[in-house]
């Protein structure tokens, strides 16, 4: 293809002609001056929270062996992409999954994985219209979504000073631009999702980036994903490679969520018996009490679908009286026959839930 096809951002040209050791010391001295405090602390968290991702990753290759992508064969069907749908070259693998999602590799060694990671199940999405330019040295993919321009053969991290020097993601119908290791929406607390869970720990309060952001655009890093193959054995990657899902779907968030679940799988339905009738006070219940209940809710020809049983349905006093919070074992003081009260309970399709409360361990009684 012709140069004039290619349409080659003036920041490409610095970097080929400019001494990029030079421009580092030409403004060290201003950076210095202009970098604050809190900035300085910021980077030093930053940089320490990466070296604890890193250690955690070396842990999962020592654990795992790592994946020959040779072995085709213990790779499902349903994780190869569309090979209508792929670039490739020597380090770099594009995938158009839809018009609105892209997943980019780049590895040095050439290494490409195909098995399904901790976050993807499925890749093998159908034929996408998309346009491609290229030449021996540029790439530019166009979707009805977004513009990729990539230079071949570089590593999608262009550097801080010019990040979108080898690897620009635009959208469509504005002026939004993605590019590796953007910032996204991070930083700003309106957009992220809160995660909570009953050990109490303060890190469960901190906010998670999600899917998505007012810029339109979201990326999920899959790079140090454990992998596995068909038969659910673990593999590590090699660690040495980069593999991003990125979501450039402008205003259509719901088509971007569409896309995130064809990826991902979609979420298990709850069962039909949870959207019934449940029951559940905070009462030391013996059998006869439940039987009574029940009986009650059929004399009046009210369903019953779930019976929840608070602490009382575990032993929760020790010998020495003692309360306890933890228990694993029916009190045959309340419930004499818990085998024989779950199947009167089943027989009328009255499905049980109990209490559980972890936190002092499993006692001896257990």
């Amino acid at each position: 293809m012709e140069e004039n096809n290619i349409v080659v951002e003036e920041e490409n040209s610095v970097v080929e002609d400019t001494n990029v050791e030079e421009i580092k010391e030409e403004t060290t001295e201003e950076v210095v001056e202009e970098t604050s405090v809190e900035e300085t602390v910021t980077e030093v968290v930053e940089n320490t929270e990466k070296l604890k991702v890193q250690e955690i990753e070396t842990k999962k290759v020592d654990s795992f062996d790592v994946f020959d992508t040779s072995e085709k064969d213990k790779v499902g069907k349903d994780l190869i992409a569309n090979p209508d749908n792929v670039v490739q070259g020597k380090t770099y693998r594009i995938t158009v999954l839809t018009d609105r999602l892209v997943r980019l590799e780049y590895n040095p060694n050439g290494v490409f994985y195909d098995l399904e990671s901790e976050l993807v199940r499925f890749r093998n999405f159908p034929k996408v219209e998309f346009t491609k330019q290229e030449d021996s040295r540029y790439l530019v993919i166009k979707t009805k979504y977004f513009n990729l321009s990539y230079t071949k053969e570089r590593s999608f991290d262009g550097g801080k000073l010019m990040p979108m020097s080898n690897l620009k993601v635009e959208l469509n119908g504005g002026d939004k631009s993605w590019f590796y290791n953007h910032p996204e929406v991070k930083n700003t607390q309106d957009y992220k999702g809160y995660f909570f869970s009953l050990d109490g720990k303060e890190e469960n309060n901190k906010a998670k980036k999600v899917l998505y952001s007012p810029d339109g655009f979201a990326s999920i890093d899959d790079s140090n994903t454990l992998l596995y193959d068909k038969d659910r054995k673990i593999y590590a990657r090699d660690g040495k490679g980069i593999d991003i899902y990125l979501f450039m779907y402008g205003k259509d968030y719901n088509l971007a969520i569409k896309d995130y679940f064809e990826l991902t799988g979609y979420p298990a339905l709850i069962p039909r018996y949870a959207l019934g009738n449940w029951w559940s006070r905070d009462l030391d219940y013996t059998t006869k009490d439940i039987d009574e209940l029940v009986n009650s809710f059929e004399k009046n020809a009210i369903p019953l679908s779930v019976l929840l049983l608070d602490k009382g349905w575990h032993k929760y006093k020790l010998d020495d009286g003692e309360e306890i919070k933890s228990g694993f074992t029916f009190n045959k003081e309340l419930i004499e026959d818990p085998k024989e009260l779950l199947k009167n309970l089943h027989s009328k399709n009255i499905h049980v839930g109990v209490k559980i409360d972890p936190s002092d361990g499993v006692y001896p009684h257990d």
